[in-house]
């Protein structure tokens, strides 16, 4: 994966969903190296730490979707430098990332208002304070695992 992203640095887009033995090393050269990246998907690569993210959050400010299902190992510090540094986002799935806490919830809110879709099932530390004021009417019927009175909404298409 490093040879991929020092050889191919005009990467958009990086599915890397389930390398099981995918390390901080493999996300930290893609994201200096492919520093255009909008789409990464490192979901299930459990073995990655904040430090994977931060590298993401620092050299790809153009992300618009990130996947992190899964990357159990992460905490709020990996989301807040995430959304600080990438205010585009539109969609993050942080399902079974079971560390982060309404801090991480309330980042997303603060500073990236064009999230369409977060994904939360499984994160088990967040509580009613996650979606009460913290999250956008709109984007609450979208979003999953968030306890709360908009949490069974469907979006009607």
């Amino acid at each position: 994966v490093v040879a991929l992203a020092e050889h191919c640095p005009g990467l958009k887009t990086v599915n890397l969903r389930a390398c099981c033995n995918l390390t901080d090393i493999a996300v930290v050269a893609i994201a200096e190296h492919c520093f255009g990246l909008t789409l990464v998907d490192v979901g299930w690569c459990k073995k990655l730490t904040n430090a994977a993210v931060l590298a993401l959050a620092e050299h790809c400010p153009d992300l618009t979707s990130v996947n992190l299902r899964g990357c159990s190992n992460l905490t709020d510090g990996a989301v807040v430098s995430l959304v600080e540094h990438c205010p585009g986002l539109t969609s993050v799935d942080l399902c079974e990332c079971g560390k982060l806490t309404d801090g991480a919830v309330k980042a997303l809110a603060e500073h990236c208002p064009g999230l369409i879709s977060v994904d939360l099932v499984g994160c088990k530390k967040l509580t009613d304070g996650a979606s009460r004021g913290a999250l956008p009417r709109p984007l609450l019927r979208q979003t999953s695992g968030l306890p709360g009175p908009y949490s069974h909404h469907k979006r009607s298409t």
